[in-house]
């Protein structure tokens, strides 16, 4: 399979119809952690969404005011992404590129970095995630800030689940069989569907699995500080709470990782 149309278009058009929850939750959240750190005005700052998808939080974030740059390396993630974001790209607020999170060089800096929705454990080991933070470090200003998630091995270890789930026109149907594997240090999401785009009857089926690797939350730390970040703070998946790093045992965490807190100006 091609690197870069590693979900097809049918799932893609899906993950946006049913994924949006967790993303609407906390866009705006992201916006005001970030001030915290940074509060020069948001209309002269840029963005980077890393595994953007289909574009859910950069349009929260080109609402916001700040120019957002859209990285993904599906394809079919970023045609739709195109296709929702449309006055956005013509009118200059946003740019889709499709690249490779691991290791990219875009040639600019930005203030801000964000990868949200557990994209960090679609990576396959910690030498991937090693990668991917240094170019980030690289690409951000010397006030920047990142901000992402991860699901946590306790998240992850509890993953035994079947879903169905149905759109209200009836036009989508899918079951999603979540499964961690023993031995693997892996959990993974099976999507089977079926999808009538043209509100004929005539359902296309579509498949796609998705896998999240299992990370210590101690082993990001540690590399989060080895690629040179100064300064990192735990929230919970909310976004609402400070989690003392020591004791760390939520489902889902976000890491704020500031580049130099010598150049990072508080709200």
């Amino acid at each position: 399979m091609d690197e870069f149309n590693i979900y097809g278009n049918d799932f893609s058009k899906v993950y946006h119809r049913f994924w949006y929850d967790f993303i609407d939750k906390i866009g705006l959240k992201i916006s005001n952690i970030h001030q915290i750190y940074n509060n020069s005005p948001i209309n002269k700052m840029k963005v980077l969404d890393l595994f953007c998808g289909t574009g859910r939080l950069i349009k929260i974030l080109s609402n916001q005011g700040y120019h957002v740059t859209g990285l993904d390396k599906s394809a079919n993630m970023l045609e739709v992404a195109r296709k929702n974001l449309e006055t956005e790209i013509k009118e200059n607020r946003i740019t889709l590129i499709k690249d490779l999170a691991e290791e990219f060089n875009l040639n600019t800096n930005f203030e801000l970095i964000v990868s949200t929705f557990d994209s960090i454990n679609h990576l396959d080991n910690l030498e991937l995630v090693r990668s991917c933070f240094s170019s980030v470090y690289q690409h951000l200003t010397e006030s920047g800030v990142f901000i992402f998630d991860m699901n946590t091995k306790d998240e992850l270890k509890k993953w035994n689940f079947i879903d169905l789930e149905e759109s209200d026109d009836k036009s989508i149907i899918f079951i999603m069989h979540g499964k961690y594997v023993i031995g693997e240090d892996k959990a993974y999401t099976r999507v089977t569907g079926f999808i009538d785009d043209n509100h004929d009857g005539s359902y296309k089926r579509f498949d796609e699995i998705m896998y999240n690797s299992l990370f210590n939350v101690s082993d990001i730390l540690k590399i989060i500080s080895d690629v040179g970040f100064s300064e990192c703070i735990l929230y919970s998946e909310d976004l609402e709470n400070i989690i003392e790093k020591e004791i760390v045992h939520k489902d889902r965490v976000f890491i704020v990782a500031i580049k130099n807190k010598k150049f990072t100006r508080m709200g």
